[in-house]
């Protein structure tokens, strides 16, 4: 992937200010001053939610429009039965994203193009 500075210094730029928004309303319910090693460890746990969020958000917005009936590997054909959930575990950890879903062929086997390709 190919990333700019622009991109990233705007993408630091909302990771901050959503941060300062979770580090607000803690000190509303905890007041006091915090540590740089506290701030560090709030900040840290917030950046693996959102990492591991983003994660499945861009899986799921890699499924395009889904065809109505695909090829299946046997022959046959498969029919677009719904968008279906995914669960997997990347090393940022558990995460689900959405994606087509095709089933009905004579060979009663099911397939998901997208998960195939991330394969």
């Amino acid at each position: 992937m190919d990333y700019n500075m622009e991109v990233i210094s705007s993408a630091a730029k909302q990771i901050a200010e959503m941060f300062k928004s979770i580090l607000m309303s803690q000190q509303q319910s905890r007041p006091g001053v915090y540590t740089i090693a506290q701030i560090e460890n709030l900040h840290a746990g917030s950046i693996a939610t959102d990492r591991i969020a983003g994660v499945g958000q861009f899986l799921s917005a890699m499924q395009t429009t889904p065809e109505s009936e695909i090829a299946c590997t046997c022959g046959g054909t498969l029919r677009y039965q719904r968008m279906r959930e995914a669960t997997i575990t990347s090393v940022f950890g558990k995460t689900s994203y959405l994606r087509a879903y095709y089933a009905g062929c004579c060979c009663q086997k099911g397939k998901s193009p997208l998960t195939s390709s991330l394969d």
